[in-house]
């Protein structure tokens, strides 16, 4: 399904490339600005979506706590019912992992760090004690700590 999202978001991009700059002449700076804003608006709400699915029903994936549709529908009421914690710590990702790769030795440190707060949040929400988790209470328990 991320894979899928990428690739709209690919030829979403060519097609608005296509229609704001096009073939010929150079293209004026406005058009390469109105181009990037348009696609980077773009890209931000693909990758939210892609956020909300995946936050949490990898983790539930694979410790074998859901089936597919269970884990999608847990991870993105999970991410809903805590959206401002769940929007800091998603642009956090994205800034953290941004920065690495203009250094690639410092992905060594940063993924296993941003990798065990990614799992310490989803133990955080999704206890292992508690079995599977009950999509249909997810909102009301979150909001009523």
């Amino acid at each position: 399904m991320c894979a899928l999202l990428f690739l709209i978001w690919i030829t979403d991009a060519a097609t608005v490339y296509s229609f704001m700059i096009g073939v010929g002449a150079a293209p004026e700076a406005g058009q390469v600005l109105r181009f990037h804003a348009l696609t980077g608006v773009m890209g931000a709400v693909l990758a939210f979506i892609v956020f909300c699915i995946s936050a949490f029903s990898v983790p539930l994936l694979f410790d074998r706590r859901a089936n597919l549709v269970e884990a999608v529908t847990a991870s993105v009421k999970a991410v809903f019912a805590n959206f401002g914690a769940m929007l800091v710590w998603g642009l956090g990702l994205a800034v953290a992992v941004s920065a690495t790769i203009l250094c690639p030795p410092l992905l060594l440190l940063s993924l296993p760090c941003l990798a065990f707060a990614s799992d310490l949040i989803y133990l955080e929400i999704f206890p292992p004690d508690q079995g599977l988790p009950d999509t249909s209470s997810l909102v009301q328990d979150c909001h009523g700590r």
